[in-house]
């Protein structure tokens, strides 16, 4: 994982120094190295951490088949939108469709006799009883029809999507197998998982952005953050929750920013002002119109900027080029 700056700036991180200054006088015939410089200004930035998760739908389900069956009128296709109680599949039983018809023709015979003997009842003919069994008799051969005619319909039991269709018309399906996918779309969420080093520095409810090129730039929330230590991965697991309906890149590693401090008064330099000695870094200074060497500490970069945690202070003088050529007391130049 990889650490990255953020820069809200407040104040100018640099202006062109105008000033006339006094520089120490050139000997006869010393060539003076010709420098740029820049007055360093307070400015407030954010410090932030990037990790990489697996982009992941708020809600799916996979129907899987816990009967025999042939699939009749399939028309769902990855991207379909549905809706909740919405049928999406049917694979009813072989020879299903003939236990249907034989009920329906019995309980039209039914429906008949039961008419008549209601009017034969009507004109005192024959006794109730006898009609309200017949009622009683045609309600159970209804009921049976109802649930013959829902074996192996399958319904969506939530808003959602289709993320993707494992049978096709006429196929014959079997218990344990997968019929189709769905998913709610209208939330997203990364897993990702934090070290232990920033553990503390991430909680619930903390701010966090998905950043990738392939997606839109998304502003989330942090939702879940685990108490135990995942031992595999030697880090926490934790869940950023997103707003956005629609998007189908789904399963992806995205790269995920979460800040993790705000610094108010930061001194931000390019990174190409940076000179090397041994393990320690320095910059060139412009002081009392000479040029001195100034050690400092760097933190974390971003691009071409790098944030200086010690050593500079705003209003110092920064030799932005030039550097090569200089050492402690150098006749220098300023150029624009």
């Amino acid at each position: 994982m990889k650490h990255t700056l953020l820069i809200g700036v407040t104040s100018a991180l640099f202006f062109l120094s105008c000033e006339e200054w006094s520089y120490k006088e050139s000997q006869p015939g010393e060539v003076k190295v010709a420098i740029r410089i820049n007055t360093i200004a307070e400015q407030e930035i954010e410090i932030t951490k990037n990790y990489y998760g697996r982009l992941k739908f708020g809600r799916q389900m996979t129907h899987i088949a816990e009967s025999s069956g042939r699939v009749e009128n399939m028309s769902l296709v990855p991207g379909q939108r549905v809706k909740r109680g919405q049928q999406l599949a049917w694979f009813p039983p072989i020879n299903h469709h003939l236990q249907i018809n034989q009920l329906q023709i019995a309980i039209d015979e039914l429906t008949r006799n039961y008419n008549r003997q209601q009017e034969l009842n009507n004109k005192g003919a024959v006794a109730s009883n006898s009609v309200d069994e017949l009622k009683t008799q045609l309600d159970i051969q209804k009921k049976v029809l109802d649930h013959l005619r829902g074996i192996n319909q399958v319904t969506a039991p939530f808003d959602g999507v289709i993320t993707e269709v494992y049978v096709r018309d006429g196929e014959e399906v079997v218990p344990g197998m997968q019929v189709f996918s769905m998913a709610d779309d209208s939330k997203l969420y990364v897993e990702f998982y934090i070290p232990d080093k920033n553990v503390d520095q991430i909680k619930p409810g903390h701010s966090a952005k998905l950043k990738d090129t392939r997606l839109d730039e998304m502003n989330g929330t942090v939702i879940h953050k685990a108490m135990e230590m995942d031992l595999s991965r030697n880090a926490f697991r934790a869940l950023a929750s997103f707003d956005h309906p629609g998007i189908s890149n789904v399963g992806q590693i995205v790269e995920l920013v979460v800040p993790l401090e705000l610094i108010p008064k930061a001194i931000v330099i390019p990174e190409s002002c940076l000179k090397q000695q041994g393990n320690s870094q320095y910059v060139y200074l412009v002081k009392d119109g000479l040029v001195k060497k100034q050690m400092v500490k760097t933190g974390k970069r971003k691009g071409t900027e790098i944030h200086i945690k010690s050593g500079l202070v705003a209003g110092d003088l920064l030799v932005t080029a030039g550097m090569d050529k200089l050492r402690d007391g150098t006749a220098i130049r300023i150029t624009e």
